[in-house]
């Protein structure tokens, strides 16, 4: 791959590379491989300066690593159109409008933590970005998983009871009325390597606990990565608690320039977002120390950002 050319052109180690872009080395070596064929666009510029690419190396390093269009399979929870091509995995994750900024490092690790365990709930503040690292995480494991990638939304649940009916709902399983939703979902689930996605537990996660425990205990090959405020509090569960996204001090914000000013993920999804409202926009020496101001003040709380940078136009 043309990443492990320009590191060796640089006489870089997998892990010094790692070390400079503040990467893992797996993270390194799966891209490398191919395993990881469409890193994201901070991911790029993180490398792009640790192998300190010119201008012409890096519109090529782009344009090798770009997202190709996504694809889904045609499947009994979802519906797809004629002009869709067929995915390897069935899946129905949705394809998010808005790209995932500043969370490389974050992917890489809860991968890696569903690759060892079969439980990983993420968990942290209101606004943070769980939703979309774990859809990101989804889409890097999707083809590990030959029963596919499933994402069940349990935030417009009001009954608990219905966690495991949501979830049967999704896959397409049709319901019995002699045949409890939860053992329709082992006798679904229990030949598949499967991964399940439960978004938002956190207001049904006494029942939600008590499905993913049934799921665990009785199919083997299902791995479930949940997003919540608070752990599932279960056996066998390994949690994540997504962080802030990076801010310069408030010593070092005051002489930022632009070129390390996008070293800091939430200074990345601030200009990024604000060119989405105001094509003119650009990150410069002059007003990065006002953007990172601007970030450090919203503690880099992801969606506070996107709110702050859809008002560029105005402010």
């Amino acid at each position: 791959m043309l990443l492990r050319r320009y590191r060796l052109a640089a006489g870089l180690s997998q892990e010094a590379l790692a070390e400079r872009a503040r990467m893992s080395t797996n993270g390194i070596g799966a891209l490398e491989r191919g395993d990881r064929r469409t890193p994201q666009y901070e991911t790029l510029v993180l490398l792009a300066q640790a192998l300190t690419l010119s201008a012409d190396e890096r519109r090529t390093f782009e344009a090798a690593a770009a997202r190709p269009p996504p694809v889904r399979l045609r499947n009994a929870a979802t519906s797809a159109g004629p002009s869709e091509v067929q995915s390897i995995r069935p899946n129905n994750l949705p394809l998010w409008p808005k790209t995932l900024v500043g969370r490389a490092a974050e992917v890489s690790a809860i991968v890696e933590l569903l690759n060892a365990a079969r439980l990983v709930t993420i968990t942290g503040s209101g606004g943070i970005g769980k939703t979309m690292t774990a859809l990101e995480a989804g889409n890097v494991s999707l083809e590990a998983s030959e029963g596919g990638a499933w994402f069940v939304e349990l935030a417009p649940l009001r009954d608990p009871s219905l966690v495991a009916a949501t979830i049967a709902r999704t896959l397409g399983i049709q319901e019995q009325t002699n045949q409890p939703p939860l053992d329709a979902l082992l006798a679904h689930l229990n030949p598949t390597r499967t991964l399940l996605i439960l978004d938002n537990c956190e207001h049904v996660i006494g029942e939600a606990a008590i499905v993913v425990d049934a799921l665990l205990r009785g199919c083997a090959g299902v791995r479930i990565l949940a997003t919540s405020r608070e752990p599932l509090r279960i056996a066998g569960e390994f949690t994540y608690r997504l962080p802030s996204l990076g801010v310069p001090s408030p010593d070092s914000a005051r002489r930022l320039a632009a070129a390390d000013a996008v070293k800091y993920g939430a200074v990345l999804l601030f200009a990024e977002r604000a060119r989405a409202v105001d094509q003119c926009f650009v990150l410069h020496d002059e007003n990065a120390p006002i953007v990172a101001d601007i970030c450090r003040c919203l503690d880099g709380i992801p969606l506070a950002i996107e709110l702050a940078a859809a008002r560029v136009t105005i402010l």
